[in-house]
């Protein structure tokens, strides 16, 4: 095989569309594959959980150093911030795991091997699944995949709820709800407008993080998230218009008998 190879026609190629793999096999559903794949995501919402708390904590003050550093770090970066520093800050993290990786030397492997081990693999994991699976019983493996199962309908779940809820704000189903997000953008297009984005997030930021020394019995919230909890989604509104048209009939069924007790007594 003759391999030519431009450097300047491959990356214009990369930054192309990736040709389509026409002869694919027909995917099905297997369990292992669907616990597998919650696992690997499960790996990602655990290290934003931890910065989450990491972050979240600096607002606490439970730290005082840590706190006080987070605060001065977040006025530098608001008063000096320039949108080029988003790409160095990127840069920065391909530089930390470059250093890593030639730190810690990491083995070539070539293609034909790393075939050959993926085959190896699968079969080796489809053996111990099904020796796996003759040890467990119905009722665990029934247990394990509901588990699972229950917590990713609840996360879908959640997500579609709150884009119902700001599809609903945007369409008036509940106008004095609309209003309010109304009057909030007006009120926020006038600021923005006068006062430049780096002064409102220092100002946004010092709240945020001296909320805990000046209202210590105060809850933290957000409150864009606040407001479209307030904003029904679509099962709630279709809950509201069942009972709706049960409470209509309700009322035609006393009118009805209210009629027929005037017939009587006339």
């Amino acid at each position: 095989m003759d391999l030519t190879w431009n450097p300047l026609r491959a990356c214009i190629r990369t930054l192309n569309p990736k040709e389509e793999k026409y002869m694919q096999g027909e995917v099905k559903f297997k369990r292992q594959v669907f616990l597998k794949n919650v696992m690997r995501l499960k790996v990602f919402i655990i290290h934003f959980y931890e910065f989450g708390k990491l972050f979240e904590n600096c607002f606490e003050w439970d730290s005082k150093i840590q706190s006080f550093s987070a605060l001065s770090v977040w006025l530098l970066l608001c008063y000096y911030f320039e949108p080029w520093m988003i790409a160095v800050g990127i840069l920065l993290i391909f530089l930390k795991q470059y250093i890593v990786k030639t730190l810690s030397g990491p083995a070539s492997i070539q293609w034909d091997d790393t075939a050959d081990s993926d085959e190896m693999d699968d079969e080796e994991e489809e053996a111990k699944d099904n020796l796996g699976e003759e040890k467990k019983t119905l009722k665990e493996r029934l247990q394990a995949i509901q588990e699972v199962t229950q917590s990713v309908q609840n996360a879908i779940g959640k997500i579609a709820s709150l884009l119902e809820s700001v599809k609903n704000t945007f369409n008036f189903t509940v106008p004095y709800l609309s209003w309010i997000a109304i009057a909030i953008l007006v009120a926020a297009a006038v600021i923005l407008y006068f006062i430049p984005i780096r002064y409102l997030l220092m100002f946004w930021g010092t709240n945020k993080f001296l909320r805990r020394i000046l209202r210590p019995h105060s809850v933290p919230n957000n409150e864009l998230m606040d407001l479209l909890s307030r904003v029904p989604d679509d099962e709630m509104m279709l809950d509201y218009k069942d009972l709706k048209i049960l409470s209509g009939s309700g009322e035609t069924m006393e009118r009805r008998r209210d009629v027929k007790k005037k017939h009587k007594t006339s």
